[in-house]
């Protein structure tokens, strides 16, 4: 499956949409990245501090985890990838 493909049913996923609507709400900036080789693609998430973060997404067109479970899990990352 070619990347710009991948991208685009990375967009539509869920998941995605309730993990960016998360981030843009708290103001965090991220890209969607294609793994390189085999695996999902991922958020690279720019922390306050300028480091970055990688969160792994699913690139089917639907997600197969609970919306509040996502967000939950970045909130998670997110505070590990800070220190707090």
């Amino acid at each position: 499956m070619s990347r710009m493909r991948i991208a685009a049913k990375v967009r539509k996923n869920p998941d995605y949409l309730a993990a960016s609507s998360y981030l843009d709400q708290i103001g965090l900036r991220f890209e969607v990245v294609n793994h390189p080789g085999k695996g999902h693609p991922f958020l690279r998430i720019t922390l306050p501090h300028g480091d970055t973060m990688a969160f792994t997404i699913a690139c089917t067109p639907r997600g197969r985890i609970n919306q509040d479970a996502v967000v939950a899990r970045l909130k998670r990352a997110i505070r590990l990838a800070m220190g707090a």
